[in-house]
């Protein structure tokens, strides 16, 4: 299990001093539940993508494989696209859980 709370407030992240690529409250959460970063992706991997306006990581995909990625653009639902050079470039961190070593 993940202790995840029901939502991070995104203002937090962007405003924090302390949140600077190294010492983020997204990727230290997933950190302390069991996730590393890893260097190439498979199936179930957390990336972790930067913000438009922000060097810091406050969104968030599951990779499916075949380049394909499950997450929930703003203002709209869940959906599958492509792990395309927008979102690669936006890459901060590519993270796997524990239990899939």
């Amino acid at each position: 299990d993940i202790n995840h709370p029901d939502r991070l407030n995104r203002e937090k992240w962007e405003n924090s001093p302390d949140n600077n690529t190294e010492n983020a409250i997204f990727l230290n959460h997933l950190l302390e539940n069991g996730f590393s970063i890893v260097n190439n992706l498979q199936i179930a991997d957390i990336i972790l993508t930067r913000g438009p306006k922000i060097d810091v990581p406050i969104h968030h995909c599951i990779y499916l494989g075949n380049n394909n990625i499950l997450h929930q653009p703003n203002d709209s639902s869940s959906k599958i696209e492509n792990y395309s050079e927008y979102y690669k470039n936006r890459t901060i961190y590519r993270l796997r859980h524990r239990s899939l070593f």
